[in-house]
């Protein structure tokens, strides 16, 4: 069996991509995190031994231990996707998805497997291409996309029923719904729990023993949440965003948006916003 090293990623780009359509007759693992998908025609994958025919848009997530190849014959002859990452990056991801998320993945709480639709696929190459037109000096930008692109990827394996919420009361799932809905959590907490028929102690006491945090700290994350994506994809005054997203002073919102993104509004609106 072949370890594969990694020599495709830097300490400034830990991300890397290709396409692949070469033999593999060997056995193989390595020293990264890999994802792959099909973009055409059919392959015989061998994963532990077990083979199996894959077409476009079968995708797999491996972890850098896990040994597999790829065996194209005239009958089965494809073109991959390979994605590979450094387990600094990888794990960066899986953080901004769930503290938990890298050591679920790690112990494959989570089917490795998942199909990717005509849609997914042709988004994700767009991304890769802008990726590969970026500069040395916008590496920073390149690997934002990046970790788009990774989540994008692991969303194919995670859905609402997959995580913790089957497990949440019935009352806090509409409650967290409401929370994501601009429309209610534009008005705050109030307008929020007006339907939840339990005392404002039992709702936050309750709240916090599944979500880790408040009432008050949640709201403003998602709040934020929201003016970030404003920022970056419309050219709204900065202190209507901060209103429209639900905060009453812009002294407040730019303090609590410096401490969780570590810049201004401002400052994030002219390093996100899509250059011309």
């Amino acid at each position: 069996m072949l370890h594969l090293t990694d020599w495709m990623t830097t300490a400034q780009r830990p991300f890397y991509s290709k396409i692949a359509d070469e033999k593999h007759y060997y056995m193989h693992d390595h020293s990264f995190f890999e994802i792959f998908y099909v973009l055409d025609g059919t392959i015989i994958h061998d994963f532990k031994g077990k083979k199996e025919i894959l077409q476009r848009g079968d995708c797999f997530f491996l972890l850098p231990e896990d040994v597999h190849n790829f065996n194209r014959t005239p009958e089965h002859h494809a073109k991959h996707r390979d994605i590979v990452m450094r387990k600094s990056f990888f794990k960066q991801v899986c953080n901004y998805i769930s503290p938990t998320f890298y050591n679920e993945y790690k112990e494959k709480k989570f089917p490795m497997r998942t199909q990717l639709s005509e849609n997914d696929i042709h988004k994700i190459e767009n991304y890769l291409t802008n990726i590969s037109f970026l500069p040395p000096q916008e590496d920073e930008r390149a690997m934002t996309i990046a970790k788009i692109i990774c989540v994008l990827l692991f969303d194919k394996l995670l859905s609402l029923e997959k995580v913790a919420l089957p497990n949440y009361p019935e009352w806090l799932k509409a409650l967290l719904k409401r929370f994501n809905d601009p429309h209610y959590f534009t008005q705050g907490l109030p307008k929020i729990t007006e339907k939840c028929h339990y005392s404002q102690t039992h709702i936050g006491r309750v709240f916090k023993q599944y979500m880790h945090m408040t009432m008050t700290d949640y709201l403003n994350q998602v709040r934020l949440d929201y003016a970030a994506n404003l920022l970056t994809s419309s050219q709204e005054p900065i202190a209507r965003i901060c209103m429209n997203s639900g905060f009453a002073s812009i002294a407040y919102f730019n303090t609590i948006f410096k401490k969780k993104y570590g810049i201004t509004p401002r400052a994030f609106r002219n390093r996100h916003s899509p250059k011309e």
